[in-house]
């Protein structure tokens, strides 16, 4: 999902907004019902699966004893310092991701109505 534009990635947002609102609602009978976060990334696995921390719009999701694994793990930032896992259950993770688009969107759709008027301005 990658966008160039602002009008672009206002796209990208109502449609991950929809999707988010949808996972939200949803109830899971997963057996893997948690998403860890550390920092602003999540938790997930690379192809070899080892625990990795990605930024992902549709992150891992974990079983409990995974979870337990995850938490006992040592997760640092760039500085060095702790950064402690915090695990959200699957529709409670989505509902927090929506709310963060949907408060940010109007901004972007000001921006990208803006960033059209000076392509327009430009192309005159």
């Amino acid at each position: 999902m990658e966008a160039k534009t602002m009008a672009e990635k206002v796209a990208m947002y109502e449609f991950l907004l929809e999707e988010y609102k949808r996972e939200a609602i949803v109830p899971s009978l997963d057996a893997c019902p948690y998403i860890v976060e550390v920092g602003i990334l999540t938790v997930g696995c690379d192809e070899n699966n080892v625990i990795i921390v990605e930024r992902k719009y549709s992150p891992t999701t974990f079983s409990p004893s995974a979870v337990k694994k995850i938490c006992a793990m040592k997760f640092t930032d760039g500085a060095g310092n702790r950064v402690e896992p915090k695990v959200y259950g699957t529709r409670e993770w989505y509902a927090k991701e929506a709310e963060l688009i949907n408060d940010v969107l109007p901004a972007m759709k000001f921006l990208a109505e803006k960033e059209a008027a000076e392509a327009a301005a430009a192309d005159k």
